[in-house]
């Protein structure tokens, strides 16, 4: 059985998401605008740190991680086990 779950974040300029993984996720930005870094599963991991902080990756993954910007009223959808960061 499947469960849905519905979240909602608000963070000032410059907040975001260290890297992590999940199940599959849709990521709709009502304002502003986000980059976005993500990994496929055999490359997927957990920062303990925020990506301000230095959290987000080895410079070897941040280089084979796919990246893009999303806009305001853009969705993004994060498969099933892909790591991402914002």
């Amino acid at each position: 059985m499947d469960s849905a779950n519905i979240q909602w974040y608000l963070g000032p300029a410059g907040t975001g998401a260290q890297m992590h993984f999940h199940s599959h996720a849709w990521n709709w930005l009502v304002h502003g605008r986000k980059k976005w870094y993500l990994l496929p599963p055999a490359l997927a991991t957990y920062a303990q740190r925020h990506v301000n902080a230095g959290g987000l990756l080895p410079p070897d993954l941040v280089r084979r991680a796919v990246t893009c910007v999303q806009e305001a009223g853009e969705v993004v959808f994060v498969p099933h086990s892909w790591g991402h960061a914002t």
